[in-house]
Protein backbone atom coordinates (compact mmCIF):
# COMPACT_ATOMS: atom_id res chain seq x y z
CA UNK A 1 0.00 0.00 0.00
CA UNK A 2 2.71 2.67 1.00
CA UNK A 3 4.74 1.48 -2.22
CA UNK A 4 1.64 2.36 -4.40
CA UNK A 5 0.58 5.62 -2.50
CA UNK A 6 4.28 7.10 -3.06
CA UNK A 7 4.08 6.38 -6.67
CA UNK A 8 0.74 8.20 -6.52
CA UNK A 9 2.41 10.99 -5.01
CA UNK A 10 5.46 10.95 -7.32
CA UNK A 11 3.07 10.79 -10.71
CA UNK A 12 1.27 13.87 -8.68
CA UNK A 13 4.61 15.77 -8.38
CA UNK A 14 5.49 15.25 -12.11
CA UNK A 15 2.31 16.95 -12.97
CA UNK A 16 3.20 19.60 -10.39
CA UNK A 17 6.39 19.96 -12.69
CA UNK A 18 4.89 19.78 -16.00
CA UNK A 19 2.03 22.30 -15.01
CA UNK A 20 4.93 24.97 -13.87
CA UNK A 21 6.82 24.41 -17.17
CA UNK A 22 3.15 25.34 -19.03
CA UNK A 23 2.80 28.72 -16.71
CA UNK A 24 5.00 31.65 -17.69
CA UNK A 25 6.93 31.74 -14.46
CA UNK A 26 11.00 31.49 -14.86
CA UNK A 27 11.22 28.30 -13.79
CA UNK A 28 14.37 27.46 -16.11
CA UNK A 29 16.27 29.59 -13.65
CA UNK A 30 14.46 29.59 -10.70
CA UNK A 31 15.80 25.56 -10.05
CA UNK A 32 19.00 25.63 -7.82
CA UNK A 33 21.39 22.65 -9.40
CA UNK A 34 18.53 21.14 -10.96
CA UNK A 35 16.40 20.92 -8.01
CA UNK A 36 13.18 22.44 -8.89
CA UNK A 37 11.26 21.66 -5.48
CA UNK A 38 13.09 19.63 -2.43
CA UNK A 39 11.13 17.84 0.05
CA UNK A 40 7.88 19.60 -0.60
CA UNK A 41 5.08 18.04 1.33
CA UNK A 42 2.89 16.42 -0.85
CA UNK A 43 -0.57 13.71 0.13
CA UNK A 44 0.88 12.17 3.10
CA UNK A 45 4.64 12.36 1.43
CA UNK A 46 7.14 14.81 0.20
CA UNK A 47 8.17 14.87 -3.68
CA UNK A 48 11.61 16.20 -4.89
CA UNK A 49 11.51 17.31 -8.29
CA UNK A 50 15.05 17.24 -9.96
CA UNK A 51 15.38 18.68 -14.29
CA UNK A 52 18.09 18.20 -16.48
CA UNK A 53 18.60 19.37 -19.96
CA UNK A 54 19.13 15.97 -21.72
CA UNK A 55 20.73 18.04 -25.13
CA UNK A 56 23.43 18.97 -22.22
CA UNK A 57 23.53 16.58 -19.65
CA UNK A 58 23.07 20.00 -17.13
CA UNK A 59 20.46 21.53 -15.45
CA UNK A 60 17.78 23.84 -17.84
CA UNK A 61 19.53 27.08 -19.14
CA UNK A 62 17.46 29.92 -20.19
CA UNK A 63 17.13 28.80 -23.16
CA UNK A 64 16.41 25.43 -22.46
CA UNK A 65 13.42 23.62 -24.78
CA UNK A 66 13.67 20.24 -24.13
CA UNK A 67 13.95 18.65 -20.24
CA UNK A 68 14.02 15.02 -18.60
CA UNK A 69 11.95 15.20 -15.24
CA UNK A 70 12.38 13.24 -12.27
CA UNK A 71 9.89 13.19 -9.44
CA UNK A 72 10.71 11.37 -6.60
CA UNK A 73 8.63 10.79 -3.57
CA UNK A 74 8.41 9.30 -0.24
CA UNK A 75 5.90 8.22 2.14
CA UNK A 76 7.29 6.91 5.38
CA UNK A 77 10.30 5.10 4.46
CA UNK A 78 9.08 3.95 0.84
CA UNK A 79 10.68 6.18 -1.99
CA UNK A 80 9.49 6.02 -5.81
CA UNK A 81 10.69 7.85 -8.65
CA UNK A 82 8.53 8.57 -11.64
CA UNK A 83 10.01 10.34 -14.91
CA UNK A 84 9.39 11.65 -18.41
CA UNK A 85 10.60 13.71 -21.15
CA UNK A 86 9.24 16.93 -21.86
CA UNK A 87 9.60 19.28 -24.64
CA UNK A 88 8.57 22.78 -24.77
CA UNK A 89 6.74 23.50 -28.21
CA UNK A 90 7.55 26.44 -30.55
CA UNK A 91 4.52 28.50 -31.08
CA UNK A 92 5.85 32.16 -32.66
CA UNK A 93 6.42 33.17 -35.91
CA UNK A 94 9.59 34.69 -34.69
CA UNK A 95 10.74 31.30 -34.25
CA UNK A 96 10.14 29.91 -37.95
CA UNK A 97 8.07 27.15 -37.02
CA UNK A 98 5.36 28.45 -39.42
CA UNK A 99 8.27 27.84 -42.52
CA UNK A 100 10.08 24.93 -41.35
CA UNK A 101 9.70 21.26 -42.23
CA UNK A 102 12.68 19.84 -40.63
CA UNK A 103 10.77 18.57 -37.67
CA UNK A 104 8.44 16.19 -39.65
CA UNK A 105 9.48 12.60 -40.67
CA UNK A 106 6.98 12.87 -43.50
CA UNK A 107 5.73 16.04 -44.66
CA UNK A 108 3.75 16.48 -47.85
CA UNK A 109 1.73 19.10 -49.84
CA UNK A 110 -1.38 16.79 -50.24
CA UNK A 111 -1.10 12.99 -49.64
CA UNK A 112 0.33 10.77 -47.37
CA UNK A 113 -0.10 6.77 -47.86
CA UNK A 114 1.38 3.91 -45.79
CA UNK A 115 0.22 0.85 -47.29
CA UNK A 116 1.37 -3.21 -46.47
CA UNK A 117 4.14 -3.63 -44.11
CA UNK A 118 5.69 0.23 -44.44
CA UNK A 119 6.73 1.49 -41.48
CA UNK A 120 7.84 4.93 -40.23
CA UNK A 121 10.31 5.06 -36.69
CA UNK A 122 12.70 6.57 -34.85
CA UNK A 123 16.43 6.26 -36.07
CA UNK A 124 17.98 4.66 -33.57
CA UNK A 125 21.28 4.95 -34.10
CA UNK A 126 20.81 8.40 -34.32
CA UNK A 127 21.94 9.87 -30.92
CA UNK A 128 19.12 12.42 -30.77
CA UNK A 129 16.65 9.18 -30.57
CA UNK A 130 17.59 8.55 -27.24
CA UNK A 131 15.22 11.64 -26.34
CA UNK A 132 12.37 9.87 -27.11
CA UNK A 133 10.19 11.66 -28.85
CA UNK A 134 7.27 11.17 -30.80
CA UNK A 135 7.59 11.15 -34.46
CA UNK A 136 6.09 14.49 -36.50
CA UNK A 137 3.52 13.54 -40.03
CA UNK A 138 2.51 16.60 -41.44
CA UNK A 139 0.25 17.97 -44.33
CA UNK A 140 -0.39 21.12 -45.84
CA UNK A 141 -3.66 19.55 -47.49
CA UNK A 142 -7.05 20.57 -45.61
CA UNK A 143 -8.80 17.06 -47.89
CA UNK A 144 -10.46 13.74 -46.43
CA UNK A 145 -7.92 10.74 -46.95
CA UNK A 146 -4.46 12.88 -47.08
CA UNK A 147 -3.03 10.63 -44.79
CA UNK A 148 -4.06 7.27 -44.77
CA UNK A 149 -2.71 4.13 -43.18
CA UNK A 150 -3.68 0.37 -44.14
CA UNK A 151 -3.15 -2.80 -44.18
CA UNK A 152 -0.19 -3.62 -41.53
CA UNK A 153 1.60 -0.37 -41.87
CA UNK A 154 3.04 1.10 -38.48
CA UNK A 155 3.92 4.69 -37.61
CA UNK A 156 5.12 4.00 -34.53
CA UNK A 157 4.56 6.66 -31.91
CA UNK A 158 3.23 9.11 -34.66
CA UNK A 159 1.11 12.42 -34.16
CA UNK A 160 -0.45 13.98 -37.35
CA UNK A 161 -0.38 17.90 -37.28
CA UNK A 162 -2.44 19.77 -39.70
CA UNK A 163 -4.48 23.14 -39.67
CA UNK A 164 -7.47 23.69 -37.86
CA UNK A 165 -9.56 23.67 -40.69
CA UNK A 166 -9.52 20.17 -42.24
CA UNK A 167 -12.06 17.48 -43.25
CA UNK A 168 -13.36 14.97 -40.54
CA UNK A 169 -11.91 11.97 -42.41
CA UNK A 170 -8.42 14.17 -42.82
CA UNK A 171 -6.55 11.03 -41.04
CA UNK A 172 -7.61 7.57 -42.09
CA UNK A 173 -5.85 4.88 -40.15
CA UNK A 174 -7.17 1.01 -40.88
CA UNK A 175 -4.51 -0.62 -38.71
CA UNK A 176 -6.44 -0.35 -35.31
CA UNK A 177 -3.65 1.04 -33.54
CA UNK A 178 -4.78 4.61 -32.23
CA UNK A 179 -2.44 7.67 -33.86
CA UNK A 180 -2.83 11.33 -32.31
CA UNK A 181 -4.04 14.01 -34.34
CA UNK A 182 -3.19 17.87 -33.60
CA UNK A 183 -4.42 20.82 -34.92
CA UNK A 184 -1.75 23.21 -34.95
CA UNK A 185 -2.54 26.57 -32.99
CA UNK A 186 -1.26 28.37 -35.87
CA UNK A 187 -2.05 28.26 -39.63
CA UNK A 188 -0.52 25.52 -42.00
CA UNK A 189 1.63 27.75 -44.32
CA UNK A 190 2.02 25.28 -47.26
CA UNK A 191 -1.57 25.26 -47.81
CA UNK A 192 -2.27 22.82 -50.91
CA UNK A 193 0.02 21.63 -53.87
CA UNK A 194 0.56 25.73 -55.23
CA UNK A 195 2.01 27.02 -52.19
CA UNK A 196 6.17 26.37 -52.22
CA UNK A 197 8.16 24.48 -49.82
CA UNK A 198 10.08 26.55 -47.44
CA UNK A 199 13.14 28.88 -48.23
CA UNK A 200 15.44 26.03 -47.26
CA UNK A 201 13.97 23.63 -50.07
CA UNK A 202 14.65 25.98 -52.68
CA UNK A 203 16.54 24.05 -55.87
CA UNK A 204 17.26 27.10 -58.46
CA UNK A 205 20.65 26.50 -59.92
CA UNK A 206 23.52 28.26 -58.61
CA UNK A 207 24.44 30.76 -61.71
CA UNK A 208 28.26 31.76 -59.94
CA UNK A 209 28.79 27.32 -59.82
CA UNK A 210 27.01 26.42 -63.51
CA UNK A 211 29.81 28.25 -65.21
CA UNK A 212 32.57 26.56 -63.51
CA UNK A 213 30.57 23.22 -63.81
CA UNK A 214 31.45 20.26 -65.63
CA UNK A 215 28.96 19.84 -68.52
CA UNK A 216 27.57 16.83 -70.13
CA UNK A 217 25.68 16.68 -73.61
CA UNK A 218 22.14 17.70 -73.74
CA UNK A 219 21.62 13.77 -74.67
CA UNK A 220 22.99 13.34 -70.63
CA UNK A 221 25.58 11.16 -69.14
CA UNK A 222 25.86 7.62 -68.53
CA UNK A 223 28.69 6.67 -65.98
CA UNK A 224 29.56 3.05 -66.61
CA UNK A 225 29.51 -0.36 -64.54
CA UNK A 226 32.19 -0.08 -62.12
CA UNK A 227 33.36 3.48 -62.83
CA UNK A 228 33.88 5.67 -60.36
CA UNK A 229 33.53 9.83 -60.63
CA UNK A 230 34.51 12.33 -57.86
CA UNK A 231 32.69 15.33 -57.65
CA UNK A 232 33.92 18.28 -55.60
CA UNK A 233 33.21 21.90 -54.44
CA UNK A 234 35.17 23.44 -56.85
CA UNK A 235 34.18 20.99 -59.97
CA UNK A 236 30.30 20.74 -59.59
CA UNK A 237 28.63 18.35 -62.16
CA UNK A 238 25.68 20.13 -64.60
CA UNK A 239 23.92 17.84 -66.88
CA UNK A 240 21.45 19.21 -68.93
CA UNK A 241 19.70 16.27 -69.67
CA UNK A 242 19.73 12.61 -67.43
CA UNK A 243 22.21 11.73 -65.34
CA UNK A 244 22.26 7.17 -65.11
CA UNK A 245 24.36 5.55 -62.86
CA UNK A 246 25.19 1.95 -64.21
CA UNK A 247 25.66 -1.38 -62.12
CA UNK A 248 28.45 -0.39 -59.80
CA UNK A 249 29.23 2.54 -60.86
CA UNK A 250 29.95 4.91 -57.60
CA UNK A 251 30.03 8.94 -57.34
CA UNK A 252 32.17 9.80 -54.80
CA UNK A 253 31.91 13.54 -52.95
CA UNK A 254 34.09 15.46 -52.13
CA UNK A 255 33.73 18.88 -49.84
CA UNK A 256 30.68 20.73 -50.43
CA UNK A 257 29.50 19.45 -53.64
CA UNK A 258 26.53 20.38 -55.95
CA UNK A 259 25.14 17.88 -58.31
CA UNK A 260 22.08 19.39 -60.84
CA UNK A 261 20.79 17.12 -63.66
CA UNK A 262 18.57 19.23 -65.82
CA UNK A 263 16.45 15.47 -66.85
CA UNK A 264 15.89 12.33 -65.13
CA UNK A 265 18.19 10.97 -62.75
CA UNK A 266 18.56 6.45 -62.65
CA UNK A 267 20.81 4.42 -60.64
CA UNK A 268 21.27 0.66 -61.10
CA UNK A 269 22.79 -0.91 -58.16
CA UNK A 270 25.21 2.13 -57.94
CA UNK A 271 25.95 4.30 -55.50
CA UNK A 272 26.61 7.88 -54.18
CA UNK A 273 29.60 7.88 -51.06
CA UNK A 274 31.00 10.93 -49.01
CA UNK A 275 34.09 11.58 -48.32
CA UNK A 276 33.91 12.55 -43.88
CA UNK A 277 33.09 15.86 -43.95
CA UNK A 278 31.76 15.96 -46.80
CA UNK A 279 28.11 17.42 -48.16
CA UNK A 280 26.17 16.68 -51.06
CA UNK A 281 22.77 18.98 -52.60
CA UNK A 282 21.45 17.00 -55.53
CA UNK A 283 18.95 18.74 -57.79
CA UNK A 284 16.98 17.04 -60.28
CA UNK A 285 14.36 18.37 -62.72
CA UNK A 286 12.50 15.70 -64.05
CA UNK A 287 11.68 12.77 -61.41
CA UNK A 288 14.02 9.75 -60.26
CA UNK A 289 14.08 5.83 -60.45
CA UNK A 290 16.54 4.59 -57.91
CA UNK A 291 16.75 0.32 -58.12
CA UNK A 292 19.30 -1.03 -55.37
CA UNK A 293 20.85 2.20 -54.99
CA UNK A 294 22.74 3.38 -51.99
CA UNK A 295 23.46 7.09 -50.57
CA UNK A 296 25.49 8.01 -47.96
CA UNK A 297 26.52 4.48 -46.77
CA UNK A 298 23.97 1.35 -45.32
CA UNK A 299 26.16 0.32 -42.20
CA UNK A 300 26.93 3.12 -39.93
CA UNK A 301 25.17 6.77 -38.59
CA UNK A 302 26.11 10.09 -40.36
CA UNK A 303 23.68 13.18 -39.71
CA UNK A 304 21.31 13.19 -42.66
CA UNK A 305 21.44 16.70 -43.48
CA UNK A 306 24.33 16.49 -44.81
CA UNK A 307 22.89 14.77 -48.31
CA UNK A 308 19.63 16.88 -49.36
CA UNK A 309 18.06 15.47 -52.44
CA UNK A 310 16.06 17.86 -54.03
CA UNK A 311 13.44 18.96 -57.20
CA UNK A 312 14.32 21.66 -59.00
CA UNK A 313 10.14 22.46 -60.16
CA UNK A 314 9.39 25.74 -60.19
CA UNK A 315 5.86 25.21 -61.78
CA UNK A 316 2.99 23.39 -60.71
CA UNK A 317 4.21 19.54 -62.04
CA UNK A 318 5.16 17.25 -59.68
CA UNK A 319 7.70 14.30 -61.18
CA UNK A 320 7.53 10.76 -59.63
CA UNK A 321 10.56 9.30 -57.78
CA UNK A 322 10.78 5.99 -57.52
CA UNK A 323 12.69 4.37 -54.39
CA UNK A 324 12.84 0.75 -55.19
CA UNK A 325 14.57 -2.93 -54.49
CA UNK A 326 16.78 -2.78 -51.18
CA UNK A 327 17.71 0.94 -51.80
CA UNK A 328 19.09 2.73 -48.96
CA UNK A 329 19.35 6.37 -49.01
CA UNK A 330 20.47 8.72 -45.82
CA UNK A 331 19.65 11.98 -46.40
CA UNK A 332 16.85 14.44 -46.94
CA UNK A 333 14.57 14.38 -49.78
CA UNK A 334 12.58 17.48 -50.31
CA UNK A 335 10.91 19.58 -53.10
CA UNK A 336 7.29 20.34 -54.14
CA UNK A 337 7.92 18.99 -57.73
CA UNK A 338 8.65 15.21 -55.76
CA UNK A 339 5.75 12.74 -55.88
CA UNK A 340 7.36 9.83 -53.93
CA UNK A 341 7.16 6.09 -54.09
CA UNK A 342 9.22 3.33 -52.31
CA UNK A 343 8.75 0.19 -52.70
CA UNK A 344 10.04 -3.46 -52.01
CA UNK A 345 12.68 -3.19 -49.04
CA UNK A 346 13.56 0.35 -49.85
CA UNK A 347 14.78 2.63 -46.54
CA UNK A 348 15.03 6.36 -46.18
CA UNK A 349 16.67 7.42 -43.11
CA UNK A 350 16.44 11.02 -42.05
CA UNK A 351 13.32 13.01 -43.29
CA UNK A 352 10.85 13.62 -46.59
CA UNK A 353 9.15 16.86 -47.54
CA UNK A 354 7.07 16.73 -51.13
CA UNK A 355 4.07 16.97 -52.75
CA UNK A 356 3.19 13.34 -52.26
CA UNK A 357 4.67 10.48 -50.69
CA UNK A 358 3.32 6.44 -50.79
CA UNK A 359 5.05 4.06 -48.60
CA UNK A 360 4.17 0.45 -49.73
CA UNK A 361 5.67 -3.27 -49.59
CA UNK A 362 7.79 -3.35 -46.58
CA UNK A 363 9.79 0.06 -46.96
CA UNK A 364 10.86 2.15 -44.00
CA UNK A 365 11.51 5.69 -43.01
CA UNK A 366 13.78 6.15 -40.20
CA UNK A 367 13.79 9.21 -38.45
CA UNK A 368 16.58 11.15 -37.00
CA UNK A 369 15.33 13.81 -34.78
CA UNK A 370 18.60 15.62 -34.56
CA UNK A 371 17.50 17.30 -38.02
CA UNK A 372 15.14 19.04 -35.87
CA UNK A 373 17.31 21.82 -33.97
CA UNK A 374 20.64 19.81 -34.74
CA UNK A 375 20.20 17.72 -31.94
CA UNK A 376 22.05 14.88 -33.30
CA UNK A 377 24.88 16.82 -33.13
CA UNK A 378 27.70 17.17 -30.43
CA UNK A 379 25.59 19.45 -28.28
CA UNK A 380 23.00 15.94 -27.59
CA UNK A 381 26.21 14.96 -25.45
CA UNK A 382 25.67 11.93 -23.36
CA UNK A 383 21.84 11.29 -22.36
CA UNK A 384 20.85 11.33 -18.62
CA UNK A 385 19.75 7.73 -17.67
CA UNK A 386 20.98 7.59 -14.47
CA UNK A 387 18.69 9.18 -11.61
CA UNK A 388 21.19 8.16 -8.74
CA UNK A 389 23.07 11.26 -10.41
CA UNK A 390 20.84 13.52 -10.16
CA UNK A 391 19.84 12.25 -6.25
CA UNK A 392 23.66 12.98 -5.58
CA UNK A 393 23.02 16.76 -6.88
CA UNK A 394 19.90 16.70 -5.08
CA UNK A 395 22.10 16.43 -1.66
CA UNK A 396 23.68 18.94 -2.33
CA UNK A 397 21.29 21.36 -3.01
CA UNK A 398 18.92 23.88 -0.90
CA UNK A 399 15.13 24.32 -0.98
CA UNK A 400 13.10 26.42 -3.84
CA UNK A 401 13.46 30.00 -3.70
CA UNK A 402 10.65 31.18 -1.96
CA UNK A 403 10.57 33.90 -5.00
CA UNK A 404 9.51 31.51 -7.40
CA UNK A 405 6.79 30.08 -5.13
CA UNK A 406 5.83 33.88 -4.87
CA UNK A 407 5.57 34.46 -8.30
CA UNK A 408 3.65 31.31 -8.92
CA UNK A 409 1.15 32.51 -6.10
CA UNK A 410 0.95 36.09 -8.04
CA UNK A 411 0.23 34.07 -11.30
CA UNK A 412 -2.92 32.64 -9.28
CA UNK A 413 -4.11 35.64 -7.92
CA UNK A 414 -3.87 37.31 -11.27
CA UNK A 415 -5.96 34.54 -12.43
CA UNK A 416 -8.64 35.54 -10.28
CA UNK A 417 -8.30 39.54 -9.32
CA UNK A 418 -11.50 41.33 -9.90
CA UNK A 419 -11.12 44.56 -11.12
CA UNK A 420 -14.85 45.92 -10.28
CA UNK A 421 -14.63 45.43 -6.27
CA UNK A 422 -16.90 47.09 -4.29
CA UNK A 423 -15.92 45.95 -1.10
CA UNK A 424 -12.66 45.79 0.70
CA UNK A 425 -11.27 42.56 1.88
CA UNK A 426 -9.54 41.78 5.18
CA UNK A 427 -6.29 40.88 5.41
CA UNK A 428 -7.08 37.54 6.12
CA UNK A 429 -9.69 37.14 3.67
CA UNK A 430 -6.43 37.91 1.39
CA UNK A 431 -4.21 35.63 3.08
CA UNK A 432 -6.99 32.20 2.64
CA UNK A 433 -7.29 33.29 -0.86
CA UNK A 434 -3.30 32.96 -1.54
CA UNK A 435 -3.44 29.97 0.30
CA UNK A 436 -6.16 28.36 -1.80
CA UNK A 437 -4.80 29.44 -5.11
CA UNK A 438 -4.65 25.59 -6.41
CA UNK A 439 -9.10 25.66 -6.10
CA UNK A 440 -8.22 28.16 -9.33
CA UNK A 441 -5.40 26.33 -11.73
CA UNK A 442 -2.91 28.83 -13.00
CA UNK A 443 -2.85 29.82 -16.33
CA UNK A 444 -0.79 28.13 -18.75
CA UNK A 445 -0.40 29.17 -22.53
CA UNK A 446 3.13 27.45 -23.02
CA UNK A 447 2.51 23.81 -25.47
CA UNK A 448 4.07 21.19 -24.20
CA UNK A 449 5.02 17.48 -25.40
CA UNK A 450 5.38 14.95 -22.93
CA UNK A 451 6.42 11.16 -23.12
CA UNK A 452 6.16 9.80 -19.65
CA UNK A 453 8.55 6.90 -19.04
CA UNK A 454 6.63 4.94 -16.98
CA UNK A 455 2.81 4.97 -16.99
CA UNK A 456 0.07 7.38 -17.28
CA UNK A 457 -0.93 10.75 -15.21
CA UNK A 458 -3.46 13.21 -15.30
CA UNK A 459 -1.67 16.41 -15.92
CA UNK A 460 -4.60 18.54 -14.04
CA UNK A 461 -4.48 16.14 -10.96
CA UNK A 462 -1.97 18.03 -8.31
CA UNK A 463 -4.37 20.47 -7.44
CA UNK A 464 -6.30 18.14 -5.81
CA UNK A 465 -3.50 16.89 -3.80
CA UNK A 466 -2.50 19.88 -2.83
CA UNK A 467 -5.45 20.62 -1.68
CA UNK A 468 -6.13 17.58 0.30
CA UNK A 469 -3.45 18.45 2.38
CA UNK A 470 -4.07 21.81 2.86
CA UNK A 471 -7.49 20.19 4.30
CA UNK A 472 -5.80 17.82 6.79
CA UNK A 473 -5.77 19.34 10.15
Amino acid sequence: VATAEARCVASSGLDLAISVMQTESAWRTAHVDGVLFDAMPMGNGTIDLVLVDPTTNQPPAADCMEVHVIATATVGSISQSVAAYVSLLKDTGSDGIQTDVSGFALFSLSTIELNDRATIARWNEAPASALGRRLAMGTASDRSRSISIDDDAAAIDATVYHSASHSPALLVNDTGFNIDSVELPWAMSLAGTRESLPPAASSRMSTRRRFSARSAPADGLRIAPGARLHVTESAPLRIDGDLHLSEGATLVIEGAARIEVGGHLTMDGAAIDLLPGSTLHMVVEKGAVMDDASIGGSNRWISPDRIMLSSGSDGDTAHPWLIRGSSSITGCVEGRGVDLVLEDESVIKGRIAANSISLNDSTCVLYDHGLDDGLSLPRAGRLVRDVLSARQRRQLAKRLPNAFVEELLDLGRSRIHETRRSQRRTGRQQRRRARHWSSRPTPRPIPIECRLLTHGFDTLGFESMVSMQEATP
